[in-house]
């Protein structure tokens, strides 16, 4: 079983560890994760058993329009619906902060992940050609867009 959470100045080194093993080279800093933490609009909203750290979210909130700037859930950990509670628990708090929209960018090719939007209400509204490029292959970034307005859907949770 699952708690979440807030994160904190103290979930650094997890969160950054747990970001290298899911992102590789594309996994930000010790840094950027201070200083993630401590941004007034920002939430990293996290996930934890008994193994610890399993999963995370950044959500951003500015001007009524949220951002998901990154989702992750540990491998040894999917399949359990973590990455659905963590998403639903980011669209609550854009919600309770006032948020009117949410956008997020996700490799075309990302086919677990468009299932999780999809899921939630999420609607392509943008692609972005040749996006995310690593110098060898290249994929298109689809934009999602979901409206905070309307009343959140009670999540089926398959078990």
């Amino acid at each position: 079983m699952s708690a979440q959470r807030t994160a904190g100045g103290h979930d650094v080194e997890a969160l950054a560890e747990l970001d290298r093993e899911v992102f590789g080279r594309q996994a930000w800093s010790h840094s950027v994760w201070r200083q993630t933490l401590t941004a007034p609009h920002r939430r990293v909203l996290v996930s934890e058993d008994d193994r610890g750290l399993a999963g995370y979210a950044v959500a951003a909130l500015a001007g009524g329009s949220g951002d998901l700037e990154r989702i992750a859930v540990r491998p040894d950990r999917r399949g359990r619906r973590l990455a659905d509670e963590l998403l639903a628990a980011a669209e609550a708090d854009w919600r309770r902060r006032g948020g009117l929209d949410a956008l997020l960018e996700v490799r075309a090719d990302n086919e677990a992940a468009l299932r999780l939007y999809a899921r939630h209400g999420w609607r392509c509204v943008d692609r972005r050609r040749g996006y995310y490029a690593d110098g060898r292959v290249s994929c298109d970034a689809l934009v999602l867009r979901l409206d905070l307005t309307e009343p959140a859907e009670s999540l089926e949770v398959a078990r």
